[in-house]
């Protein structure tokens, strides 16, 4: 019996566009970032392809209604659209052939076809979009004898429609985990309150002592408990994100003056079913390492991060995406006030600027040579005409 793996990760940062044009005009666009990782096992070895999206091409028979991507001679990744009473629902599939992804030692040519729960429905007219890290789940297209199949599709950001544009639509559905929230509340008052979209990933020794990393997507609250401590006049507070009975993030807030930053962070995790090939048993908690006032905000306000962040120990990544939150919130007021920006989203706010200021730069170079060339044409008109 041999396992196939399939997974996708997709991550926000350097997303590849992809447009579909019919009749010369544009009507279907993707915009996606990651890899396709596949992996099996043969004679007890584990093997694994990544295949990113990066290096994708759009396949030319692509429609409207299916965008088709090329990954390798070997596989490929298709958005299918399907039509509803109200709009649009999306299926992901994905497509390889095992002996030539992983080489003869597979034996198998058949192509291995694999479909994903249709996204939420949207209307034809506007976009899906999803910032939040989720999951999609393959399975076969028909029954198989000689192969089973876990495929999971890890997502970081995607999005996608079906319409005559040639750039997205300004609005659209945003899938309900974009981002979730998290809070400590004393009775009705919210003292702590935390969004982002977060991700573990565990590298462990599997059973025949190689490593192997599994992704966690945290749940949303509706998966997971937060409980914290979080008083009002105090120095410190806490919150803890509890998912799958015994894993947890625990986040210590502490007060500085006119300042409150992130003091430490633990990761719990259990070697149990979501880490499937672990070699050991038990549950273990790392201390992930901080800064000095990490993620410092001002108590008149709060801290924002859109870009990624992650600290690492011990085999263990804690990933944030689309982060804010503020603590020691007396006032109950939110996400309003003095705003504390990482370094890596202000960078990219300035990109903008300069690109626009390089621009007029560029066009008043440009009027002052076309000026200073006309000039120099009146003067030798007059010449002539002397």
């Amino acid at each position: 019996m041999k396992a196939f793996i399939v997974t996708i990760l997709l991550a926000v940062a350097s997303a590849t566009e992809f447009s579909v044009k019919k009749d010369g005009k544009v009507c279907a666009l993707l915009k996606l970032d990651g890899s396709l990782e596949l992996e099996t096992t043969l004679q007890d070895t584990v093997v694994k392809k990544e295949l990113s999206f990066d290096d994708a091409t759009l396949i030319e028979n692509s429609t409207c209604n299916l965008i088709k991507l090329n990954l390798t001679s070997s596989a490929e990744m298709w958005f299918q659209f399907d039509e509803a009473e109200k709009g649009w629902k999306v299926t992901p599939v994905s497509l390889f052939v095992p002996e030539m992804v992983f080489g003869k030692d597979v034996n198998d040519t058949d192509p291995v076809t694999l479909k994903a729960s249709a996204l939420a429905m949207f209307p034809k007219d506007s976009y899906y979009k999803c910032n939040a890290a989720s999951e999609f789940n393959f399975v076969p297209e028909t029954e198989t004898v000689d192969f089973n199949y876990t495929v999971t599709a890890k997502v970081m950001a995607f999005e996608i429609q079906s319409a005559d544009a040639d750039k997205f639509e300004k609005l659209g559905l945003e899938c309900a985990a974009d981002p979730t929230e998290y809070v400590c509340k004393i009775g009705n008052k919210t003292m702590i309150v935390m969004e982002g979209n977060f991700t573990v990933a565990i590298t462990y020794l599997n059973k025949t002592g190689a490593n192997v990393t599994e992704t966690i997507v945290v749940p949303a609250p509706e998966d997971a408990q937060t409980q914290g401590t979080c008083e009002e006049k105090a120095s410190t507070e806490s919150l803890t994100i509890g998912f799958f009975k015994t894993w947890a993030i625990d986040f210590t807030f502490t007060k500085s003056g006119d300042n409150y930053y992130i003091s430490n962070i633990n990761v719990t995790y259990t070697f149990d079913e979501h880490l499937p090939q672990h070699a050991l048993n038990g549950t273990r908690t790392v201390q992930l390492p901080l800064s000095t006032d990490y993620l410092k905000a001002s108590t008149k306000g709060y801290y924002i991060c859109n870009s990624e962040l992650d600290k690492s120990k011990d085999g263990v990544t804690l990933t944030s995406k689309s982060f804010k939150y503020r603590a020691f919130d007396d006032e109950e007021k939110g996400f309003d006030g003095d705003v504390s920006e990482c370094s890596a989203d202000e960078s990219s706010s300035s990109v903008v600027p300069i690109a626009v200021g390089a621009a007029l730069a560029g066009l008043v170079v440009i009027v002052l040579v076309a000026y200073l060339i006309g000039r120099k044409r009146t003067r030798k008109t007059g010449y002539e005409s002397v």
